[in-house]
């Protein structure tokens, strides 16, 4: 099939056999957007974790030698900033989402009690199946722009990380409280 050949609709598949490979591949791919889905919000915590014990190790570093000179104090604004937008990014990319699954199971029942035939009950699948996998892209979209955008943060912060330590390493002795 050619990419942008137009798909038909569910009422156009009348064979049986491509009907059942339709619906199996659809849900195939409906069950693969929401594990691709929780991959991705797995890999977003990890991001926002680590942004959260880079940001934790430089406060105790800063506790222990408070001087690291206007470099230092950049660096660690851009640490601070990097790490509230990481946050605030994780945060809208790990909403709890909502993946359609296909049809369920009820209407499927009250089309089997008003005897339908088992074409339209196909129909029904297909049907369902084909608006979840769209409903669906368009929320795994918004979770893959999330994850590209928490990895960027967590590289700025990395940088500003490195960046503030450079002048806390040679800022003289460590403070005593």
């Amino acid at each position: 099939m050619k990419p942008h050949a137009t798909m038909p609709s569910a009422a156009e598949v009348t064979d049986p056999k491509t009907a059942e490979i339709a619906r199996s591949r659809l849900a195939e791919s409906v069950a693969e957007q929401r594990d691709t889905g929780n991959a991705v919000d797995t890999k977003i915590g990890v991001f926002a974790a680590s942004g959260t014990g880079l940001l934790a190790i430089l406060l105790a570093v800063l506790a222990l030698r408070p001087h690291s000179g206007p470099v230092g104090v950049v660096a660690v604004l851009v640490v601070v900033a990097s790490y509230a937008v990481l946050v605030v990014t994780a945060a809208i990319g790990l909403w709890p989402t909502w993946w359609w699954k296909g049809p369920q199971p009820q209407q499927l029942l009250q089309l089997a009690r008003q005897r339908e035939t088992a074409r339209t009950l196909q129909h029904a699948v297909l049907h369902s199946l084909s608006e979840a996998q769209a409903f669906n892209s368009e929320k795994l979209r918004l979770k893959a722009a999330a994850l590209r955008a928490t990895y960027v943060l967590l590289v700025l912060e990395s940088l500003g990380f490195v960046v503030a330590l450079v002048p806390l390493a040679w800022s003289g002795p460590v403070s005593h409280p």
